[in-house]
């Protein structure tokens, strides 16, 4: 025969539950403690309140409004079916807790798992295990062991997880995952750090982002400095201060900021704006317009038009359509160079192939072959190949130069637009 509940409907300085039997509870002034394979109804409207500390033995189900002033358990299973309010310290050890109802607290310890089914605040959330959210997740700081799992949006100012994350909307000043991130997008305003892998589906603000492996954000993203140990894939336009990537970046839009340096390739299927330098180990491939101040690509440049501030430097091939100008060219030895160069100095290494040229001071090194030549001071070394030279002040070269028209000295220059 079952047992009937036991009912409180008057204050009491504690109560205590055995193991085993349904209870239905008003208030209560004072501690409750609570035996393993409890229910408790709530008595009245306002539900199950506990002005002291609620203590729990083992598994329990509170089958509707529950709110006191601290909770305790160290294991099973806590099913709370409607909303549960602990105003100071909740403290559950080997615990998994399940909040169906809105979930509102300060500190929060659960050693195993936490599922808030609907929306959630708190100052301060640690689990050693998992923390799943359903809803709206509100907190000063979250720290997860093992993994983080919010669908709805998610407002902490610090979040620590060791091992995943996944998340919609954020609005974090840090973010810290030992593993792999995946969000929606929103903003983090100070510093993320990934050990694996990070990737924002969505437009991001961000201050800065380190990931060891791998990282992508949304079309529209905004930060700071980005160093990432592996590929860096923007999916959009991208607005940054610096990028430093160890393998390949590619940014499918714009890019704006201060500088790159990628040891790998870097592709940009926009423009690239930078206020400082690029330097890529490999390949750099920009499909409308690259202007920086200073380039160093040890394998292949492309872009439409470039204009350089300072200097370039290109072991490979630089091949633009409408021309790359920079104040100093240098083309390295067995390069080749697609488009017209315009530059204050331009130097062509040995064995190296150009086209148009047109500098304040040209010098062409040995065995390397040019077409047409416009410049003040040109200097010719033993060997080269040269379509034609036009030069206003002085022009030297090696009596074995082969030149496909006679050069010709001119009082004044004429503009190469770029």
């Amino acid at each position: 025969m079952a047992l009937p509940p036991r009912t409180s409907s008057i204050p009491m300085s504690s109560m205590e539950i055995p193991p085993g039997t349904p209870a239905q509870i008003g208030r209560v002034e004072g501690d409750l403690r609570v035996g393993r394979k409890v229910e408790i109804r709530p008595e009245g409207p306002e539900g199950t309140v506990v002005t002291g500390t609620a203590f729990f033995a083992g598994d329990a189900r509170l089958l509707g409004p529950f709110e006191c002033r601290a909770l305790e358990m160290r294991r099973g299973t806590l099913e709370a079916r409607d909303r549960l309010t602990v105003h100071e310290q909740l403290e559950a050890q080997d615990v998994e807790l399940d909040v169906r109802g809105e979930f509102r607290g300060d500190r929060v310890e659960v050693g195993r798992r936490v599922t808030f089914r609907a929306a959630a605040t708190a100052r301060r959330i640690e689990v050693g295990g998992a923390l799943v959210a359903a809803q709206a997740l509100t907190a000063e700081e979250i720290s997860v062991g093992g993994s983080l799992e919010a669908n709805g949006p998610m407002t902490v100012r610090r979040v620590a997880v060791g091992g995943r994350l996944r998340s919609g909307t954020v609005t974090l000043e840090e973010l810290e995952v030992g593993g792999v991130a995946e969000i929606e997008g929103g903003t983090i305003s100070k510093a993320i750090s990934a050990g694996g892998v990070f990737a924002a589906r969505g437009a991001l603000t961000f201050g800065s982002l380190d990931v060891g492996g791998k990282a992508s954000v949304g079309p529209g993203s905004t930060g700071g400095r980005i160093d990432v140990g592996g590929k860096l894939d923007a999916l959009g336009d991208l607005t940054f201060l610096s990028i430093d990537v160890g393998g390949a970046g590619n940014v499918r839009g714009n890019g704006t900021g201060r500088s790159v340096d990628a040891g790998g390739g870097f592709m940009v299927e926009g423009d690239l704006r930078l206020e400082e330098d690029l330097e890529v180990g490999g390949v750099a491939r920009i499909a409308k317009t690259l202007s920086a101040r200073r380039v160093d690509v040890g394998g292949e440049l492309r872009a439409q038009v470039a204009r350089i501030s300072d200097r370039v430097e290109v072991g490979g091939e630089i091949g633009t359509q409408d021309g790359l100008k920079a104040d100093r060219i240098g083309i390295g030895r067995k390069g080749r160079a697609r488009g017209p160069l315009v530059g204050g100095r331009i130097e062509i290494g040995r064995k190296a192939e150009v086209e148009a040229l047109f500098g304040a001071e040209v010098r062409v090194g040995e065995s390397a072959r040019t077409g047409p030549i416009v410049a003040d001071r040109v200097e010719i070394e033993a060997g080269a190949t040269v379509h034609s030279v036009l030069y206003r002040t002085s022009l030297r070269s090696d009596p074995s130069v082969r030149f496909g028209e006679p050069p010709r000295q001119v009082a004044t220059l004429p503009n190469f637009p770029l």
